[in-house]
């Protein structure tokens, strides 16, 4: 990539230049009647094991997400997230979609989509021992999902009868307590905007601090590599005798071509930073991010190329405003057929899906805390452009113009000029070796206050009274869990209210709010992770 490379403008094309976030509809009391039985049927279909359920993250179209905790032997105490279907009776676009997203996160480690060997502690009743699967090299920026013990579907069906789940249709995957990045960029952007207005924000300090911006593109670009390039040899990796990202810049074609669609900071979490004394760190300050739900993703091969229908619906895979030039180019009104079969080679953009579409939406990405808060109402949106306005923008003047010049690359409509992964690689380390210690002193100090240290989750009673959410349909579920602990302060974080003696009716009336309340704190939670 050339540093001369003249970024010119390019506006979408008109339906997208209109587009907008659809708005969801809101949720009615019925929505949390049929969320709640649907975790206490997931609940039901795992008691085998050592899953306590904690409270329900969220859920979306296709499912709904369940945090549980599990107690190892050692007496750890570990949470996992479980996505489940939201309803018993699944439809095929439901189950393509699961299908699509265990297919994917199996690959990271080059195994069959029904046995996904990671770092999951699992137990299953007195006949499994704890196994602690080792967290490959070159996936530590992208979602772990975890594979069920051998046998425990066989013996829940010989339980349960009809009654029972296809565990095939469930995900286990790390919880991340610190949530996704759009909930920590927002909070953040909040707070600006308030000391901003009460005048008490210094003028000429940047949003959020280069190296920091630097470490947050660190991490996307990384994810996506881990997507192009998955790792092979698990040994050989793990040994460390070549570097990931260098053993990558040696390879002339990624080995696949997985292309999320839906790589937005929701969709983004928030992990730990190293432990001190840990061998090896790679984020002894700020915690990794790291890539998740992948329900949208699909492996584009050549025989889905081939197949027009497939390939035409790909236009319209993600979220309108994180759309790739790949789906809405102009070239597409020259397409009759398939965009392999224009002349003389096929469509230069349309269609050519690549790991690049990947990058081109990683690129969309950091900036964006940095437009929530400098730009004014009635200025056009960023998202009109490519990325060019990055180098000219004087609100930006504070950001790093390498990393404004190499989002700007990463942007570019031509997915064959977007950089390659060794130039990428080079400009990155450049800027995250550039430092001394004041500076990593003051970025500790930066990531406590933007990250946060969240303490563990507390766990929701699971109380579901129908007549009192379709008669309190006013209640302000954000602040349930409130309620029901001034309700019944003295109850146990762990306890089961379904057990509670009578006369405690109003911790069990208030519970229904506790759980309604779990579901919208939990997008804030872990929303990445919704379906």
């Amino acid at each position: 990539m050339s540093p001369e490379l003249v970024l010119q403008d390019r506006p979408r094309s008109a339906t997208l230049e209109s587009g907008s976030r659809k708005r969801r509809r809101s949720a009615t009391p019925e929505d949390y009647v049929n969320v709640v039985k649907t975790a206490r049927f997931a609940s039901k279909q795992i008691e085998a094991l050592d899953y306590r359920y904690v409270k329900i993250l969220g859920h979306g179209g296709f499912g709904i997400t369940i945090l549980y905790e599990m107690t190892p032997i050692e007496g750890k105490r570990r949470f996992v997230v479980i996505k489940a279907p939201l309803e018993k009776e699944i439809d095929a676009k439901v189950k393509d979609s699961v299908g699509q997203e265990r297919q994917m996160l199996a690959v990271r480690g080059h195994t069959p989509p029904h046995h996904m060997p990671h770092r999951c502690l699992q137990r299953f009743i007195e006949l499994i021992c704890w196994v602690d699967w080792q967290n490959f090299e070159g996936a530590k920026h992208i979602i772990q999902a975890h594979s069920w013990p051998e046998g425990l579907q066989e013996l829940i069906n010989e339980r349960d009868g009809t009654d029972a789940a296809d565990l095939g249709l469930y995900i286990i995957s790390d919880y991340y307590r610190r949530g996704d990045l759009q909930k920590a960029v927002q909070k953040f952007v909040d707070a600006h905007e308030t000391r901003r207005k009460e005048g008490r924000e210094p003028v000429g300090r940047p949003l959020l601090p280069n190296r920091l911006l630097w470490h947050m593109f660190d991490c996307l670009f990384k994810g996506v590599v881990g997507m192009a390039y998955p790792p092979i040899d698990r040994k050989y990796y793990a040994d460390g005798a070549r570097g990931l990202i260098e053993e990558y810049s040696l390879l002339s074609e990624p080995t696949t071509n997985y292309i999320h669609f839906d790589l937005s900071l929701d969709n983004v979490l928030v992990g730990d930073p190293d432990q001190p004394g840990e061998q090896n760190p790679r984020h002894p300050i700020v915690p990794p991010l790291v890539i998740s739900d992948f329900g949208l993703s699909m492996d584009i091969n050549d025989r889905i190329r081939q197949d027009l229908i497939r390939i035409w619906n790909t236009r319209m895979r993600g979220k309108e405003l994180y759309y790739t030039p790949e789906q809405f180019t102009s070239e597409w009104d020259h397409v009759e057929t398939l965009p392999a079969g224009l002349q003389p080679a096929g469509a230069r953009i349309a269609g050519n899906y690549t790991w690049k579409t990947n990058l081109f939406q990683v690129g969309m990405n950091p900036p964006r805390p940095l437009a929530w808060a400098l730009d004014d109402e009635d200025q056009q949106p960023y998202i009109r452009t490519y990325g060019s306005w990055l180098t000219r923008n004087l609100r930006l003047s504070l950001v790093d113009d390498n990393l404004r010049r190499l989002v700007a690359e990463c942007m570019i409509e031509d997915p064959a000029r977007r950089p390659e992964v060794g130039y990428i690689h080079e400009r990155i380390q450049e800027a995250l070796s550039a430092t001394d210690d004041q500076e990593k002193t003051g970025l500790r100090r930066f990531v406590d206050k933007f990250y946060g240290d969240p303490p563990e989750p507390i766990r929701a009673p699971d109380l579901m009274l129908r007549a009192w959410l379709q008669n309190r349909f006013w209640a302000d579920r954000r602040r349930a869990p409130e309620y029901y602990l001034r309700r019944a302060p003295d109850a146990p974080a762990n306890e089961d209210p379904r057990e509670a003696p009578r006369g405690q009716g109003g911790a069990q009336e208030q519970g229904a709010t506790g759980q309604g309340g779990a579901q919208e704190q939990g997008a804030a939670d872990q929303g990445s992770v919704q379906s």
